[in-house]
């Protein structure tokens, strides 16, 4: 049997990892997330595994401490990408050369990532799609019966605070998760009014988040009731019957899931590969088409398609058996 290590610093890359390596059972071994390479050194070299599989993060320099050790011990290893920013960053600390030792293996989610970051400068015979294990997982919530408590239709919203403060957020991409999930309330409201019907606003906090940041989007508004609400991701997608965020990887699992999915990017700057030409996906960049995705989703019968070609529980296990 081989005896394969995963290794997640990342948040993302944790929630990418664990499926992939619950699908190989005792074959796998899952270290806790955020452990660096001196943390576990004495376990990995007890372990011995015949390839070690990491995330990414923008910390270049300390995931390729993990490649180094798994090179000077003959280990294949692999770096899984989870998401289509900051590509370059996860091989080249700083913006500067990229690190001296890289991957064995550098898997993707889909061909728009693979060539992200081939045009990165990513060594072309390195780089596998593979999809994203994260949503075999939510892909297991279709056919979930969704509803509200009592009379109450339930929409989740994702938030989304990113690094670097929101005034630079705005200058670079032309809005923040505050300035579309406010809106995107407002439309809730709205339909809720015409349509004399309540909603259920499950408020997802980022780790990020505080409660001051938080207090626009708790303000009052009529037929809607927002909550907030941590804990399990898939429990939280399993109740809902639309999923509405910015740019966060929440969605495609929704959508995986089979809920209704819309991404708010109003006023933006630029498409973004994550959320553009996803089937099933709508994109909202102003309000009215906002108005527009909220109510249509809404009125939705059936689930969105099953983007099949991004699941990767399959793919993933043949890649890292692949030896």
């Amino acid at each position: 049997m081989s005896k394969l290590a995963f290794v997640a610093r990342q948040a993302g890359s944790q929630a990418a990892l664990a499926p992939w390596a619950d699908a190989l059972g005792e074959e796998a071994t899952l270290f806790a997330q955020g452990a660096e390479l001196d943390d576990v050194r004495d376990a990995l070299e007890a372990l011995g595994p015949d390839a070690l599989v990491t995330g990414t993060s923008e910390r270049a320099a300390l995931d390729a401490r993990y490649w180094e050790w798994a090179r000077a011990r003959g280990v294949r290893s692999i770096a899984f990408v989870d998401h289509w920013v900051n590509l370059g960053a996860r091989f080249a600390p700083s913006g500067g050369a990229r690190v001296e030792v890289e991957p064995d293996v550098v898997a993707v989610i889909d061909e728009r990532a693979a060539e992200l970051l081939l045009a990165e400068g990513a060594t072309p015979g390195r780089v596998r799609v593979i999809g994203s294990p994260a949503l075999d997982a939510a892909a297991r919530l279709r056919g979930t019966a969704r509803a509200g408590r009592g009379d109450a239709r339930r929409v989740l919203l994702a938030s989304e605070p990113w690094p670097g403060g929101d005034d630079q957020q705005r200058r670079e991409h032309g809005f923040t998760d505050l300035d579309c999930l406010a809106p995107a309330l407002d439309a809730l409201s709205a339909w809720s009014i015409k349509v004399n019907t309540r909603v259920e606003a499950i408020l997802r906090p980022h780790p990020r988040d505080t409660e001051a940041r938080l207090a626009p989007l708790l303000a009052r508004r009529a037929g809607v009731t927002v909550i907030v609400e941590g804990g399990d991701k898939l429990a939280a997608l399993a109740r809902a019957e639309v999923v509405l965020g910015v740019r966060t990887m929440l969605l495609l699992e929704a959508l995986a899931a089979g809920c209704q999915v819309i991404s708010a990017q109003l006023g933006r700057a630029r498409g973004f590969a994550l959320t553009d030409g996803r089937e099933g996906l709508t994109v909202a960049t102003d309000r009215a088409s906002l108005d527009r995705a909220v109510e249509s989703a809404l009125a939705a019968t059936s689930p969105p398609p099953l983007p099949s070609s991004l699941l990767g529980v399959e793919r993933a296990v043949a890649l890292v058996r692949a030896g």
